[in-house]
């Protein structure tokens, strides 16, 4: 049983080395992102290059990546923490001796919770690869966009 719940613990701590974001920073660069395409707005169309075009083309892309990603990432973030207090209550109730006369009902929760692990390090790799994809074009981008924007569209003080 404890050779299990080690296993299980190992996936844990790697499913957890994929977050390397702060779990509400995609919300917060939505919302900032959502702000600098209402500003863009009143940019005139004729003061942009094909650049300029492109790169706000890219930018509207990532806004709407880190508009679903934001969900997902959070949630994925949870499924894990979840996770944890679900092994931390096994483990306990094994140590306790619950399991000690219950094999069958060990494998079945432990099943369960396997179950839920492997689900969440899909999904944790899916979200976390796709968000380390689009960082380096958001930084790029972003700052060109801010820029162009502070020229373009200065905020009134």
């Amino acid at each position: 049983m404890q050779i299990k719940l080690d296993s299980a613990w190992g996936q844990l701590n790697d499913i957890r080395g994929h977050f390397h974001f702060e779990i509400d920073e995609f919300e917060e660069r939505k919302t900032e992102m959502a702000a600098q395409r209402i500003r863009a707005n009143f940019i005139a169309g004729d003061a942009l290059t094909e650049d300029d075009k492109l790169q706000f083309n890219m930018y509207n892309e990532t806004f709407r990546l880190y508009k679903t990603a934001a969900n997902q990432y959070k949630n994925a973030v949870l499924m894990a923490e979840n996770a944890f207090y679900n092994l931390k209550g096994l483990e306990t109730r094994v140590k306790k001796g619950d399991f000690d006369d219950d094999l069958a009902g060990f494998k079945e929760e432990m099943s369960g919770l396997q179950e839920d692990l492997d689900e969440c390090e899909l999904k944790t790799i899916e979200i976390t690869e796709r968000l380390d994809t689009v960082e380096p074009s958001y930084q790029r981008v972003s700052e060109h966009v801010n820029q162009l924007l502070d020229r373009l569209v200065p905020e009134k003080q």
